[in-house]
């Protein structure tokens, strides 16, 4: 654990350092185009309605839904003169908060001209701290740089929580971070607030009160308590990294026999798969049937495998289906001394060889000799794993042999190329197909394993299964998605007995599909699995049941003009803090008693009121919002002069009682409890 921590700490500078880095340069991208934009709103005319317009525009954009739309925009290397000029996912970054900057920038910058040029100067350098304000708060923003991948402090952090194996290792690394920004933001609003006040004093206004513009970034920043909310969204989604199930970094998936096709099937995808960090290990059955048992037991460890038979869903509810990825023809080899075998009833009386009985292939082979008349009463089985079953069949020691297999195995080449065998030709495949619909009939063309020597010398009628990948439900979606682009990979060609594009494919079958697998066959792997780390992919997946609904709902809630969150939050506020205090009064006033955990909660709603950041704030712009709404020399225009009377049926609501007077009222309450 030490070395983990040793280790990461200059890498969490190093991130840190790209946090700076990405909050400057979109500092001084934004004041270049605010700059600009703010000169233009000073002059007024049209082109500052025109700036003003472009203001708002950019002041109401929401920044993490521009960061996703450049980089999909933005190709990852530009070509300039022929030349390629890579363009990192840290110059989108900057881009995507430049876009806020400017408006503030050029809000700020439009109240300095106008301060500067009314003769106060200390109002006008308040540019600076704000600046500076901007600037800390731009630090907190580029955090969202983890979700494209920028190496920067939220992103060094999700990697080593995600390295970490234990989960109190996780959290205390997550619970350091969150400490260090928020010491980090208070920090900066202690630094912002000296920076004003030395600001003032060059000015030689000590007592300079004409507040500079603020926006979203303002009224966020320049409330201590506000600073809590950037430390929860950073808690939010550094919680989501060490709580949220995040992709394994190895994966069993059961096969069949070594010699045979699911084994080759799992080696291609073990080395798909390992190319891309994920550690893939065989669980090798003989027993071929009872893969998808194991696959159903979460105890078992296996998270994947094959089968070939269709599977009752509600015998396997942990199981679901990824597709279907090849045929599997059922090959019958059959010895030249044997005599003559044109058909499966002609194996009555031989000696049939077979795979293990609990293999998938004689679950598929024993009812199609059955179907022909040949059964364990009439003619001699031997269930032999496959080495021994291709020895049997080479050396006489059995007259026929069944395997399932694909067409393009090793195996089948080989024994296709023994002049000793011949493939037997299923005629009546279309009769057979009746009794089990899930069989599909094929053909292999003639000289297909060898041209030149003509082998086989006819095409060759086949009846054949398909075979399917499954896996656990609850394998994680970033794993499912690559083993499906393994499938897609390895599958996509055409074959022997298959087009081009016919696997893999989703088709048949009763096991349950997850939805995002539907998705992947008709859309491919999301952006998020496809652009992003897994373990960040993991995350953005885990919060986009939220971030979904707020990039699309909250473009429309600003069009609509509706108040704005932290307004509604004073007003539900203050509208229970009334309704409290006057339950206080009523109950005092009728002689009864506030109980301890009352009044601490009156304790709590007196010092909030008399703080001054938060009552004299208030109260000077409420103050100077009437001034310049309704100028003293003339009436509201809503409302009747006060000495005329109110039209009938309307009553002036009360007014309420100022907050010392309240607690100048309830001070001396009795406590019960």
């Amino acid at each position: 654990m030490s070395a983990a921590w040793s280790d990461f700490a200059p890498d969490f500078l190093m991130g840190l350092i790209g946090n700076f880095g990405a909050a400057l340069g979109s500092l001084l991208l934004g004041g270049l185009a605010g700059g600009g934009l703010a000169v233009l709103r000073f002059r007024g005319g049209w082109a500052g309605r025109a700036a003003a317009s472009a203001t708002g525009l950019l002041r109401a954009s929401p920044t993490f839904v521009i960061m996703f739309f450049l980089l999909n925009v933005i190709p990852a290397e530009v070509q300039v003169f022929g030349t390629g000029i890579p363009f990192p996912p840290m110059l989108i970054l900057i881009l995507a908060l430049s876009v806020y900057s400017s408006a503030y920038v050029s809000d700020n910058l439009l109240d300095t001209l106008r301060h500067w040029e009314g003769g106060s100067p200390a109002a006008a350098l308040l540019f600076i701290p704000n600046m500076f304000r901007a600037f800390v708060v731009l630090t907190m923003a580029s955090s969202t740089g983890a979700a494209i991948g920028v190496r920067e402090a939220v992103t060094t952090t999700i990697r080593y929580a995600d390295r970490m194996q234990d989960t109190g290792s996780r959290v205390a690394l997550v619970l350091a971070v969150i400490l260090f920004f928020a010491t980090l933001m208070q920090f900066g609003r202690i630094a912002t607030a000296k920076l004003t006040g030395f600001v003032q004093e060059i000015a030689g206004n000590q007592a300079a009160t004409a507040p500079a513009h603020r926006t979203a970034f303002g009224w966020l920043y320049g409330k201590a308590t506000y600073g809590w909310i950037a430390a929860a969204v950073l808690f939010a989604f550094m919680g989501g990294g060490a709580l949220a199930p995040l992709p394994p970094t190895s994966i069993t998936i059961a096969t069949g026999p070594v010699d045979g096709s699911w084994y080759q099937t799992f080696k291609i995808y073990r080395d798909y798969l390992e190319a891309r960090g994920i550690k893939v290990n065989a669980r090798v059955n003989d027993a071929s049937s009872s893969i998808i048992d194991d696959v159903n037991q979460p105890e078992s460890g296996v998270d994947g495998g094959f089968v070939l038979h269709d599977a009752n869903p509600a015998a396997y509810s942990n199981t679901m289906a990824l597709g279907q990825i090849d045929y599997q023809p059922l090959f019958v080899f059959v010895r030249a001394d044997a005599g003559p075998v044109d058909t499966v009833t002609a194996l009555r009386g031989k000696r049939i060889g077979l795979p293990p009985a609990d293999s998938v292939t004689s679950h598929f082979a024993l009812p199609v000799l059955s179907a022909f008349g040949v059964t364990e009463a009439n003619s001699h089985f031997s269930f032999e794993a496959l080495p021994a079953l291709v020895e049997a069949i080479e050396t006489g020691k059995a007259d026929a042999a069944f395997m399932l297999m694909r067409s393009d195995s090793p195996v089948i080449a080989k024994l296709a190329m023994n002049p000793g065998l011949r493939m037997l030709n299923f005629h009546r495949a279309a009769a057979l197909l009746q009794r089990f619909p899930e069989l599909r009939s094929l053909v292999i063309p003639a000289s297909t394993y060898d041209l030149e020597r003509n082998v086989p010398s006819a095409d060759v009628r086949l009846i054949a299964t398909s075979s399917q990948v499954v896996v656990r439900k609850d394998l994680h979606p970033a794993i499912v998605y690559l083993l499906l682009e393994a499938m897609t990979a390895s599958h996509r060609g055409a074959t022997i007995v298959s087009k081009d594009g016919e696997f893999p494919a989703l088709r048949g079958g009763h096991l349950p599909v997850a939805d995002y697998v539907s998705s992947y066959y008709l859309a491919g792997v999301p952006w998020i699995y496809k652009n992003l780390p897994r373990w960040l992919a993991s995350i953005v997946g885990y919060y986009m049941v939220l971030i979904v609904p707020v990039a699309v709902l909250l473009p429309l809630y600003n069009w609509l003009a509706l108040p704005k969150a932290p307004d509604l939050i004073v007003c539900l506020r203050s509208v229970m803090w009334v309704h409290t205090l006057r339950g206080y009064v009523a109950r005092l006033e009728a002689g009864g008693t506030l109980t301890r955990a009352e009044v601490a909660s009156l304790h709590m709603i007196q010092v909030a009121l008399n703080k001054p950041d938060r009552t004299s704030d208030c109260r000077q712009a409420l103050a100077r919002i009437a001034e310049l709404r309704h100028p003293p020399d003339q009436p509201p225009p809503d409302q009747p002069p006060r000495d005329q009377p109110l039209p009938a049926g309307q009553e002036e609501a009360p007014a309420l009682p100022a907050p010392s007077r309240v607690a100048g009222a309830l001070s001396g309450a009795t406590v019960s409890g």
